[in-house]
């Protein structure tokens, strides 16, 4: 539902789903990504705090809540948020440091890669980074 970008039934989804096994960290954290989307920021706080608590070393979770925390306004908790990612390895690592140079007020580096199109073996072009 996500990717064909309905919200809600994304969102309904999931809540069935966590009817179902109520520590399923995907779930939740999934949940609180389609929360943001929705504009219901305290209930994507709610739900990706629970997946933290279930399991501290999720990474998107953390991520995401950054990113919510960052929407409302609350730089502090962002950072935090976003430097735990870091911490715990996330894979969009470079992403989240110009994030977190720029939170911080700090001058906004250069990147330290670029975009362009690549071709995959069908000849169908795409965005890269470099």
């Amino acid at each position: 539902y996500t990717k064909m970008n309905m919200l809600g039934e994304a969102a309904e989804a999931l809540q069935q789903g966590l009817l179902i096994d109520p520590q399923n960290i995907n779930a939740l954290t999934n949940l609180g990504a389609v929360f943001e989307k929705l504009k219901l920021f305290d209930k994507a706080i709610a739900s990706l705090q629970s997946a933290i608590v279930l399991f501290p070393a999720n990474a998107r979770a953390h991520f995401n809540l950054g990113i919510v925390y960052e929407k409302l306004g609350r730089t502090k908790e962002a950072i935090a948020a976003y430097e735990k990612a870091v911490d715990l390895d996330y894979k969009r690592k470079d992403e989240i440091l110009l994030k977190l140079d720029e939170l911080k007020g700090n001058k906004k580096p250069e990147p330290k890669f670029s975009y362009g199109m690549s071709y995959d073996k069908k000849g169908e072009a795409r965005l890269s980074r470099f």
